[in-house]
């Protein structure tokens, strides 16, 4: 876990009153989604040629100044009066820059509805099928340990069969193709990163990805791009408060 996540969660739940475990979770599935997030938007930036990309994920405040400070160049903001769910404010950004950088993320003009049908079937996957089973086994083995709490094995448990499904879907869906909707990079395979790079790096089952063939060479693939690196670069840096 980046250490700066670490210390705005700490941040985060000093500030919360929650006497209730499922509410607990509750928040800190949220807390993480915002994250994931946050992610996306900045690795969406790198990758369409956009210095600094950043979505206004909480009401409608504006970055602090001190983001300013940091990313000068140029900024983004979709303002969540009318965008506030994370793989909208993704559609919203590769339509808002079709023609910057890399122009096959939500489907090339030349394959028309049915490139960008494609695409929003894996995104489909991924908000219905991959994160709620990935997003429980990030919480109990990488979140709960550090609040103090106890893991519920029976629930890491539950889920990994659950994702165990789903990974087998796209083992086989990587063995037809280099990425989910084709052999394009695109969004559909961005939105898996956030939730794929914690079970690898930030909790014992990395192996659920890296022990199946295609998914590990997808990984392999994915996570070694110069956006999703520089993100990770980024999230890892102590921010100034």
């Amino acid at each position: 876990m980046q250490i700066s996540l670490f210390f705005s969660l700490l941040s985060f739940f000093r500030q919360q009153r929650c006497n209730k475990n499922t509410d607990l979770q509750l928040r800190v599935q949220a807390e993480m989604h915002t994250f994931a997030k946050g992610q996306i938007a900045e690795a969406l930036g790198y990758i369409l040629g956009v210095t600094s990309a950043y979505a206004c994920l909480a009401g409608k405040r504006k970055p602090k100044r001190s983001y300013y400070l940091r990313r000068p160049i140029s900024l983004l903001c979709v303002w969540c009066s009318s965008l506030t769910e994370s793989r909208a404010i993704c559609r919203y950004i590769c339509d808002q820059y079709a023609d910057s950088g890399n122009q096959a993320l939500f489907g090339k003009k030349e394959d028309g509805a049915v490139g960008r049908a494609a695409i929003e079937q894996w995104i489909e996957s991924e908000g219905q099928s991959f994160n709620p089973p990935s997003l429980a086994i990030i919480f109990q083995l990488a979140f709960a340990p550090m609040m103090g709490r106890t893991t519920d094995l029976a629930v890491v448990e539950q889920n990994e069969a659950k994702l165990a499904k789903v990974l087998d879907v796209y083992d086989q869906r990587l063995g037809e193709s280099q990425y989910f909707a084709g052999d394009d990079f695109s969004l559909a395979d961005l939105v898996h990163l956030p939730n794929a790079d914690f079970l690898v790096n930030r909790t014992s089952k990395a192996g659920l990805i890296t022990e199946r063939k295609n998914l590990a060479r997808w990984w392999d693939d994915v996570s070694s791009r110069p956006a999703w690196k520089k993100v990770t670069e980024m999230q890892s840096t102590p921010r100034p408060s």
